[in-house]
């Protein structure tokens, strides 16, 4: 491919050009592109939806488990933490109010 020496400097770019002979295919070319993209839209509201509906019917039926037989399923089984190992001495509460150094009280920096 030789290049054209008015073009020195200039990065040719290859893209798609779709060009229509009318106003009216243009018109036309435009309004599939956007039902095209609303149907992409409706399509994924639609996955959502199932997906709710899927998570609502697991949790319904999770809970209907629970009711009839008093446990928890296997995989939902809470879990079972020992009671009573919380240290109160270990615990840390924040310093008093007046404590805090604020920026206008800090000494001024070294040049």
């Amino acid at each position: 491919m030789t290049e054209n020496p008015e073009d020195e400097g200039r990065r040719s770019y290859r893209g798609i050009h779709i060009t229509t002979r009318s106003r009216a295919g243009a018109v036309a070319l435009a309004i599939a592109f956007v039902a095209l993209g609303g149907i992409f839209v409706a399509f994924g509201l639609v996955l959502l939806v199932i997906l709710a509906a899927a998570g609502t019917l697991i949790g319904a039926g999770v809970m209907v488990y629970h009711r009839l037989t008093g446990r928890w399923p296997r995989a939902v089984r809470p879990a079972d933490a020992p009671q009573g190992t919380l240290d109160p001495s270990l615990e840390v509460f924040p310093g008093p109010r007046d404590a805090v150094r604020h920026n206008d009280q800090l000494p001024p920096r070294a040049p």
